[in-house]
Formats: C-alpha cells, sequence, structure tokens
C-alpha cells in the first residue's frame, strides 16, 4: 500500500494554518494572478522545498482560444518555480483537452520550460469512452509525466440514493478499470495519478488500500476540510462525509473565524488517517 500525498486548499489568509498541513501544495493560477499574497505563500513554499502544483486552470468551451495566451499561462510559473504544472483543460471535453494540452506543450518548448517540471494532465470526457480515449492519448505523450482524474465524473449509477456516494464510487471504480487496462496490455505506458478533487474524503480510504500495482495514485487536493469544517461539518471516520457533497467552491478571500479552525483541523485529520488506510 503507498501514502497518498494530500494538498490542501484554502483562502488566502488562512494558508499558513491549513493549506501548510498538506503534504504538497496546490497554487491556483486564476488566484494568483490577482492575490499577491496568495503568490508570495507559494513561492515561499516552493523556495522551502516544499513540492508545489500550479494548476493553470479549465476553460469553457468558447472561451479556450482567446485565453490561451503565453504570457498569462506562464505567469505565475514564472513567479512561484513550481515542481509541477497542470495543463489547461476543457471540463468534459477530451478531443479539445488534448488540443489545449499539446498546445500547452508547445509554449513551454518554446521557452525553454518543457523539461524544467513535471506536467500533469487532467483527462476529460463527457462519456467513459471519451474520457478513455482521452487518457490513453495522454499516455502516449512522453512530456506528460502524470494524470489528473477529476472527482465530479458519473458515467454509471454505482450509487442511486447519494450523488456524492455515486460520484465517488464511478472514480474508484475508474482507477480498478484502469489497473485492469494496464495488465491486459502490460506493453502501454505507466504513469501515477492525482486525484482532482474530493467528492467524499472516504474514497481515500478505499483507494489506499489497493494502491500500488499497474497504477499508483500518488496524490490528491481538495478543499472541502476546509469548506466543511468553516460550515461546522465534521469528517467520520468511518463514513466519510455525512451529508451530500454540496460542491461549493472555496471563497479565497474569506476570513474564517478563529471558533471554526477546530473543526478543520479535525477533517483534516481524518483525511489524514484514511489515506493512510486506517479508520480512527
Amino acid at each position: 500500500m503507498r501514502k497518498i500525498d494530500i494538498a490542501i486548499i484554502s483562502p488566502t489568509l488562512q494558508l499558513r494554518q491549513f493549506s501548510a498541513l498538506g503534504d504538497i501544495e496546490m497554487c491556483l493560477s486564476s488566484v494568483a494572478t490577482k492575490d499577491k499574497i496568495y503568490t508570495k505563500y507559494y513561492k515561499s513554499r516552493a523556495q522551502q522545498g516544499k513540492f508545489v502544483i500550479v494548476n493553470v486552470g479549465s476553460f469553457e468551451q468558447d472561451e479556450q482560444d482567446k485565453q490561451l495566451h503565453p504570457g498569462k499561462l506562464l505567469e505565475t510559473i514564472w513567479e512561484v518555480q513550481p515542481a509541477e504544472i497542470v495543463a489547461p483543460k476543457v471540463l468534459e471535453n477530451g478531443l479539445q483537452t488534448l488540443r489545449l494540452i499539446k498546445n500547452f506543450l508547445t509554449i513551454l518548448t518554446e521557452n525553454g520550460l518543457l523539461h524544467k517540471y513535471s506536467i500533469q494532465a487532467v483527462a476529460q470526457g463527457k462519456t467513459f469512452k471519451e474520457w478513455l480515449h482521452c487518457y490513453k492519448s495522454i499516455l502516449n505523450m512522453p512530456a506528460v509525466n502524470i494524470i489528473g482524474i477529476p472527482f465530479d465524473i458519473e458515467f454509471w449509477d454505482l450509487d442511486t440514493e447519494s450523488k456524492t456516494k455515486n460520484m465517488m464510487w464511478n472514480r474508484i471504480f475508474i482507477v480498478q478499470l484502469l489497473r485492469d487496462l494496464h495488465e491486459q496490455y502490460p506493453n502501454l505506458p505507466k504513469k501515477p495519478i492525482h486525484l482532482a478533487g474530493l467528492a467524499d474524503p472516504f474514497e481515500l480510504y478505499i483507494q489506499s488500500l489497493r494502491n500500488g500495482g499497474s497504477v499508483i495514485i500518488r496524490s490528491n487536493d481538495s478543499c472541502i476540510p476546509v469548506d466543511y469544517g468553516a460550515d461546522d461539518i465534521l469528517f467520520l471516520a468511518r463514513q466519510g462525509l455525512p451529508c451530500e457533497n454540496i460542491q461549493a467552491k472555496i471563497v479565497f478571500s474569506d476570513n474564517i473565524p478563529k471558533e471554526k479552525f477546530k473543526n478543520i483541523k479535525h477533517n483534516i485529520s481524518i483525511i489524514n488517517d484514511l489515506k493512510k488506510g486506517r479508520i480512527s
């Protein structure tokens, strides 16, 4: 069993209280370009030797052409000097995501940056067939080192009573299908997996128990320990999330009241146990 490294996403004013508790760091370029304090934190963490990932971000299908500008994409990368970069993507669109990845790799090459950082690409698709084609295509890109799997995918109805559990089981099932695929075709290139986001923290417990072999999950990033802790929702060791995932987006300008810190640290502690395959 291999431990899964965790990145905790939190508001700017609480980065040192909560994000610093993670194994690795996830810096969102969309926030960094507007927030100097946020950028300074991740630059400092990178200089201290922490494994920092810069996520270039997602693009709407009608925005990708006008937004894929080299200066905008590279601004945070130049400033933070991370260990890894997440390539841009178009949500639920495999073909357009592959086009963006290839264009991004070209930009990195033209700026002499291609082999300076680890590159992560997140596979996308509206259906499993489309997603798998995207995954296989990324596998065959030598410049890409790690593949991300989104948390909010529902290709199958595996839990009809809970949308949250259905998303959780869908990704668990996908990882198992990938292991089966690599065992059936051992000559396929092998790349580690990053779990992008988290529907339910209990997924980490199940994934950690199975982690290894032909498909290794390296890491995960999530804001839900902070989001839910701030809303007085506490994770349960033997259940994970005690309610439906509301998929709320973190507000990076928030200043979380200190009386909520205990809740958030409780949730981070539960996640740290689950990722090690441990139920306290």
